[in-house]
């Protein structure tokens, strides 16, 4: 197994009051794997999303990343874990408005080890916007804001793929063009984490996790 999560459990407090958020996650995602996460709002799912993705930490429990325990892990390497290893898609995008499209898909080399690199133009171009690489972000329309985000995930070679609501920001012609990419980057060996309420694209995904009030359903 890529991922293995063992009754991971993530609490928050808030107005003195504990909230349990996920209560005993036991989840495994193998290799090459689109899934889907869904559920209601406040069921969990971001959380869970931010723990797999090593931009958060459980309370309780065990998450081994290709047989490696996160939690015994330093800040340092959770943090080339996470540059190395995962790619981002936010559903805001999450670009510099004010830099370039080259700038904002080149930026996690800039902290990165890793000599395994796309080349930027040849991803742009793939994507479809290699004509707007020296664009400032500002300019694009949503659907460009995307592929934008998803060539920035793919700069660094990351195994595995993270994607918040990847299509929740786009209409629906740009929603099926981006879930088609990343469909294609499934076929190409990345292992793919998606949460989304679509169940449109949910129904694209080899499987469907759902999370219930911290607790996983039956799939």
């Amino acid at each position: 197994m890529s991922i293995q999560l063992k009754n991971i459990k993530k609490s928050f407090v808030n107005n003195k009051a504990k909230n349990t958020v996920l209560n005993k996650i036991s989840l495994d995602i193998n290799d090459n794997e689109l899934v889907a996460i869904m559920g209601r709002s406040g069921a969990g799912k971001s959380t869970l999303l931010n723990i797999i993705g090593c931009l958060d930490n459980s309370d309780e429990g065990e998450y081994l990343l290709d047989g490696k325990n996160i939690n015994e892990m330093s800040n340092s390497e959770l943090s080339t874990i996470r540059n190395e290893k995962f790619g981002f898609i936010m559903q805001d995008f999450a670009l510099i408005e004010d830099e370039t499209v080259k700038h904002n898909i080149m930026l996690p080399t800039y902290f990165s080890k890793n000599k395994k690199k796309y080349d930027c133009e040849k991803i742009a171009k793939t994507l479809g916007i290699k004509k707007l690489l020296d664009t400032k972000a500002s300019l694009l329309s949503g659907g460009e804001k995307q592929r934008t985000a998803i060539a920035r995930a793919l700069i660094n070679d990351p195994k595995y793929i993270i994607a918040d609501e990847p299509t929740g920001a786009l209409d629906s012609k740009n929603a099926e063009l981006i879930m088609d990419t990343i469909i294609e980057l499934n076929k190409l060996g990345k292992t793919i984490i998606i949460v989304t309420h679509d169940e449109n694209v949910a129904k694209k995904c080899q499987r469907i996790i759902y999370i219930s009030d911290g607790n996983l359903k039956a799939e």
